[in-house]
């Protein structure tokens, strides 16, 4: 992470406790141990759906109090645990101490090890473990472990902590599956409006080779060999027309005015999207404030319309919805449904925060490429 500088460090430290995806440790050197916590602390995260797991040296665990290290994983070598287990004969190999690391944690992971000099006068490491990629649990040496209070265990003992990691796998995947294959950059620029991409994120690209180098880096298409796949996230977001992804455009939003306050009056208004959700957007959130009631106002002795549910409140609605919907539920799509009274916006799925949670909890995205995406196009905060 380029931007995560001592600041950001800071201000993680300040508003998180340890917790199943944070650890503070102040000088802990033993190499097995901190494979452990990789598969652990990695392990919950991709349990919680958030995108990295921080392991920090030079803080204490329960004060915070920043007190500083002299662990440097730059210059560590292994300290390998004798085959009787004794940890009391443990030494330092001749083997460096991140090469080892990266050979017994499977499958490979992006582990980023960060080094600050002077956070309030002390030094302090932080290794961040990215699981944003990742499509299985993180074992080592064969072993996938987890958090059980201060403790690390084997995540098999704990099997509804298992299901719910492989359950987190599914909706990624759908994500990062592919709409169409074998494609040419022409066949590309027919299916996906790629001049509203550019515009949109005030991309001055020229060359055909950027842009595709764009696309690629933000999972909207994939190479492969001298053609292109489409993925389900791309074609999602910025298809032209949905009737050329059929299997997606029975996940795209649908909009229904009923004429009084039952879902069994008349429906005076239903629509459902044809276009990728990013493109369309905006005309999504145009037909909704069209269709909401409003109230008359004659402040100052002209009449204005005002809306009775603000179209601040209604994009950060909409936006929401189509970012936490569950993909891995068929048969269902996001809905904006509009009453006299009232409009109800749903998705499939179910909170991934207990709703009793929703104002004190950190926040936590269910489909971290589509947020990602999302952010970058300024719809939602990723």
């Amino acid at each position: 992470m380029e931007n995560f500088t001592s600041d950001v460090l800071l201000e993680l430290i300040q508003n998180d406790n340890e917790s199943e995806t944070i650890e503070y440790k102040s000088n802990l050197n033993d190499t097995g141990q901190i494979c452990k916590y990789i598969s652990a602390l990695g392990n919950a995260a991709i349990a919680s759906l958030n995108p990295r797991a921080y392991l920090i040296w030079g803080v204490e665990d329960i004060t915070k109090n920043i007190i500083g290290t002299k662990f440097d994983p730059y210059t560590s070598k292994a300290r390998i645990l004798p085959k009787d287990g004794n940890k009391k004969r443990m030494k330092n190999s001749n083997y460096p101490f991140i090469t080892y690391i990266e050979e017994n944690i499977n499958p490979k992971i992006q582990l980023e090890w960060k080094e600050f000099k002077n956070v309030q006068g002390k030094r302090l490491v932080v290794l961040i473990i990215d699981v944003t990629h990742i499509n299985q649990p993180i074992k080592y040496k064969g072993v996938e472990y987890v958090r059980s209070g201060t403790s690390l265990k084997p995540l098999n003992e704990f099997p509804e902590k298992e299901r719910q990691i492989w359950k987190s796998f599914e909706s990624s995947k759908f994500e990062m599956e592919f709409a169409k294959t074998n494609v040419s950059y022409p066949d590309i620029e027919n299916l996906l409006d790629i001049n509203f991409y550019k515009r949109t994120i005030n991309m001055d690209i020229i060359h055909e080779s950027d842009i595709i180098q764009s696309l690629i880096e933000d999972n909207i298409i994939v190479s492969s060999g001298n053609s292109f796949d489409i993925t389900n996230l791309g074609a999602y977001t910025l298809a032209k027309d949905m009737n050329s992804f059929p299997h997606l455009k029975r996940r795209t939003v649908r909009i229904t005015k009923y004429e009084g306050n039952y879902k069994t009056d008349n429906a005076v208004y239903d629509a459902i999207g044809n276009m990728g959700i990013i493109v369309g957007f905006h005309n999504m959130i145009v037909n909704i404030m069209r269709h909401i009631p409003y109230v008359e106002d004659y402040t100052g002795g002209i009449r204005n319309d005002i809306p009775q549910f603000p179209e601040l409140v209604v994009r950060e609605l909409l936006a929401n919805t189509i970012a936490h919907q569950d993909f891995t539920i068929s048969g269902m799509r996001p809905m904006v449904e509009i009453f006299n009274n009232r409009i109800i916006f749903s998705n499939p799925g179910v909170p991934l925060i207990d709703p009793m949670r929703f104002l004190d909890f950190p926040p936590r995205s269910r489909n971290t490429e589509l947020a990602d995406l999302l952010g970058k196009f300024k719809i939602v905060e990723s």
